[in-house]
């Protein structure tokens, strides 16, 4: 059913590790969304309140700290909601920039 929302594309870079100088490895890829601008307070990773631009609906396995090219310009991802249906499959992320 969600799938029929996706229906913009966004890159998204995944954390892959880290390369010899500490800084994230991420490997690239093109991936389906639902990208609705706007600005709300979410929780980050380490419990700060932060303004968070936009949020995305996808079905792939984002996760914090990957990035998400949304107009040309990289946002980090702060943080991620997994919606699960009543079987207890996860059926949708809502991730927050």
């Amino acid at each position: 059913m969600i799938d029929n929302y996706l229906n913009q594309q966004v890159v998204w870079k995944k954390v892959t590790g880290l390369d010899a100088y500490g800084k994230p490895s991420l490997s690239q890829s093109t991936i389906k969304a639902r990208v609705e601008e706007q600005n709300k307070l979410v929780r980050s990773k380490t419990g700060e309140q932060v303004v968070s631009v936009a949020r995305l609906f996808v079905k792939d396995p984002v996760s914090i700290d990957d990035r998400i090219t949304l107009n040309g310009k990289d946002y980090m991802v702060l943080s991620v909601e997994s919606c699960v249906s009543l079987d207890g499959e996860e059926v949708y992320r809502i991730v927050w920039l």
